[in-house]
């Protein structure tokens, strides 16, 4: 009952954005029916609420008491391999950039929506990981630093132009076209993760065809979704990659106005140099 009433009480106060500067570029719309702030308070409640729901409902919240439990990083013999956790970075770096999008589009300054993105996503995915800790998936420590990890460099990124201008953190998916296709963010099994060091980041580049070039390494681990103790056959496999890509982000901007690509890792787009881990 106590943890049930506790969450209820995070979801509604736990993150409040400050107020930002009324003038020049966080000035106020007053044709709004709502402020910015509280637009933002809004968002935040209304994304914790409906978690909140989702987990009663699909995640087994509430079910268990209070409990922990280590899942570890990136063993051969953990759930996932540490697709996971990657997961969990992603999202969150990815996150905080969205919501500080949103909080510009409602009049936030750069400087202010920035934050308030990385502190919105943080509160966020702690929120969750706090109510694992009553599910049967339990409190992961390893996921909460995951999550912190991936709002610092969220933030750190959208401080720093310059630095995202040269380097992305992407997912990439690979669907079979199945039922299991429907949840791309939990279906590690398809999943690689990659950082990418983009050659038009770097004005020491000014060849135009080699600016369109990139340095992949990356990650991914196959055979854990299917995997069964008691089976003598073990293809867990986990990866790792270098390769050289194709800048869709740069080529895109040339009709509209769209950075998906600098999150999303468009498949076969690279030439990859691979080395199994097992």
């Amino acid at each position: 009952m106590w943890s049930k009433l506790i969450l209820v009480v995070i979801s509604l106060l736990l993150i409040n954005p400050a107020m930002a500067d009324e003038t020049g570029a966080g000035a106020e719309n007053n044709d709004e029916w709502f402020t910015r702030q509280q637009k933002a308070i809004i968002l935040n409640a209304g994304i914790m609420g409906g978690v909140l729901v989702h987990g009663f409902i699909n995640w087994d919240y509430g079910k268990d008491s209070w409990h922990t439990k280590n899942e570890g990083w990136f063993g051969r013999t953990t759930k996932y391999g540490g697709m996971d956790k990657l997961g969990h970075f992603w999202s969150s770096y990815s996150g905080s950039h969205l919501l500080a999008y949103i909080y510009r589009k409602w009049g936030y300054a750069d400087t202010d929506a920035n934050l308030y993105g990385a502190l919105s996503t943080f509160g966020i995915q702690s929120f969750m990981e706090v109510a694992d800790g009553i599910s049967g998936h339990g409190f992961s420590y390893e996921d909460a630093v995951a999550n912190t990890v991936g709002v610092a460099a969220g933030f750190i990124w959208g401080k720093y132009p310059r630095l995202a201008e040269k380097v992305d953190f992407r997912m990439e998916y690979r669907p079979k076209f199945n039922s299991k296709d429907l949840d791309p963010f939990t279906n590690y099994e398809r999943q690689r993760y990659l950082i990418a060091v983009k050659a038009d980041g770097f004005k020491a580049v000014t060849n135009p065809i080699l600016k369109y070039g990139e340095l992949h390494v990356g990650y991914y681990a196959h055979g854990y979704d299917d995997y069964d103790s008691w089976d003598p056959d073990d293809d867990r496999k986990r990866t790792v990659f270098v390769g050289l890509g194709f800048n869709a982000t740069r080529f895109i901007q040339k009709w509209v106005d769209l950075a998906v690509s600098d999150y999303i890792q468009i498949p076969y787009t690279a030439f990859n140099l691979e080395y199994d881990l097992d």
